[in-house]
């Protein structure tokens, strides 16, 4: 896209160099066409440098775009490990509510207390009455 008027510009900047040899140095016609020299080659810099920008902003964008899919990637492990946490630390919790529960029905149909602390304590804390 750009290169055609950049080869159009560089065929020029080649012709009017070519045609600036043939003048004679010092005289009007040669400080015009040294002008229009300098400002064919100014638009050949700028569109150098456009090329450079746009190179650079393509770059920037995947370099970008890999962080970004790094970053979800990321955040994606965190949140499956977050709800494995979750999961395991509910269900531990459930099954110590129950193991807990039956050996308390175990206790009531001996008729006797748990004889630990740890059992004591947790008999209370479930049966406690508010």
């Amino acid at each position: 896209m750009i290169n055609e008027p950049k080869r159009l510009l560089r065929e020029e900047f080649r012709k009017e160099v070519e045609e600036l040899s043939k003048i004679s140095v010092g005289t009007e016609e040669y400080k015009v066409a040294v002008d229009g020299v300098a400002k064919i080659a100014d638009r050949i810099i700028e569109i150098e440098k456009l090329e450079v920008d746009v190179r650079d902003k393509e770059v920037n964008r995947e370099v970008d775009a890999d962080l970004k899919r790094e970053q979800m990637a990321e955040e994606k492990k965190d949140r499956i490990i977050r709800n494995v946490i979750t999961v395991l630390t509910t269900t531990a919790g459930f099954g110590l509510t129950i193991w807990g529960y039956l050996t308390e029905l175990k206790y009531d149909e001996k008729g006797a207390m748990p004889r630990t602390l740890l059992g004591k304590e947790f008999a209370k804390g479930l049966f406690r009455r508010k």
